[in-house]
């Protein structure tokens, strides 16, 4: 009986350790909404990222069963630079596909390789992801919201931290080739047959988030999984979703109970960069949107307050959980290694800062 409630006990502690980031969002949204005795606005940009969220999560999960990722990843394995190649493929996805789930797809691969700098590997991936997805409009969640929130031009917001991208983009791939690795035996991963079906709404959603279709595409797409893969739309990460919707909710009661002016500058970039180290650069993103139209410096603060510490971005996180699992430990040297590689990369990201943007 005993072994029982410890094996219950056990499962549910893992349970609520795995999704601890949603627990504590719904939390704090339940606790100012009490303390406030308010209900959080959400507003339609709001709104509209959650339905951009949930249709492009539905739409990967797809593409995912349909083997797409994993057999362009897959390309990437074989070969003495298996891990700058992978760092490379891991950076370029996230421009398309978010870095959550250019992770997703890029560090199971990675941990195939054979070589004793899975680590670094793994580390290099979490920068280069965040760094080139901070020039992509749907590279990240609060790039999306930004994107939405401000409505800039798509080059004009592409050109705005361009060079932080690139910047990280060659430094981390530099010290990606100097990481040498074991040849590995080639892995095949055939394509699925409705491929090509979800690669063309795929691209047709890409324009829709942009703003060049209609949003409402996304019923569509969303229509199309659930018709031909509905394991993939159950599938989906609701638990991330609901993070996202009870931030939105959380940062609407905060900034309601603040007063804080215009922010604007230098000082705009150094608090959202600070800020991010402490509560994530997704909801940084949006309680300082409420306190200023300066959407350029604030893209440039929260971009580089997703390097640092290990809850700076949703998708630090995501790569440390994926490796703890795969490797079955508790990954406290990689959590040394990925704070010295993070806080270089904050210090960079800084510096690239005062070069360009001021």
């Amino acid at each position: 009986m005993n072994v029982k409630i410890y094996s219950t006990l056990s499962a549910i502690a893992k349970y609520l350790l795995k999704e601890w980031l949603f627990f504590v969002s719904r939390f704090l949204l339940l606790f100012s909404s009490l303390y406030l005795k308010r209900i959080p606005h959400f507003s339609g940009d709001e709104i509209k990222t959650l339905f951009t969220l949930w249709v492009f999560l539905s739409l990967l999960e797809a593409l995912r069963e349909e083997r797409v990722f994993r057999f362009i990843v897959s390309r990437f394995l074989s070969g003495r630079y298996a891990i700058a190649k992978l760092v490379a493929a891991a950076g370029i996805l996230s421009v398309f596909i978010t870095n959550d789930v250019a992770l997703f797809v890029t560090v199971p691969l990675t941990l195939l390789i054979n070589s004793r700098f899975i680590e670094e590997a793994i580390i290099l991936e979490v920068l280069v992801v965040n760094g080139l997805s901070a020039v992509s409009p749907i590279g990240n969640p609060q790039n999306l919201y930004i994107f939405y929130h401000y409505s800039p031009g798509v080059l004009d917001f592409v050109k705005t931290v361009l060079p932080l991208g690139l910047f990280v983009f060659f430094f981390v791939l530099l010290r990606g080739f100097s990481l040498k690795s074991e040849a590995v035996e080639k892995v095949e991963f055939e394509l699925g047959k409705g491929a090509p079906l979800f690669l063309v709404l795929f691209f047709f959603f890409i324009l829709s988030a942009l703003g060049f279709l209609s949003i409402w595409l996304g019923v569509f797409v969303v229509t199309a999984v659930l018709l031909f893969h509905g394991r993939a739309f159950l599938k989906v990460d609701y638990f991330l979703l609901g993070t996202f919707f009870c931030f939105f909710g959380f940062t609407d009661n905060l900034s309601s109970y603040l007063r804080v002016g215009e922010l604007s500058g230098e000082k705009l970039f150094w608090i959202s960069a600070a800020l991010s180290q402490f509560m994530s650069n997704v909801p940084s993103a949006l309680l300082l949107s409420d306190f200023t139209s300066d959407w350029k410096t604030l893209l440039w603060g929260v971009s580089v307050g997703g390097f640092g510490t290990l809850v700076a971005s949703m998708a630090n996180l995501i790569a440390y959980r994926l490796y703890v699992r795969e490797i079955n430990n508790q990954g406290k040297a990689i959590v040394v290694k990925f704070h010295i590689y993070g806080f270089l990369a904050f210090l960079t990201g800084v510096l690239t800062y005062f070069l360009f943007a001021t």
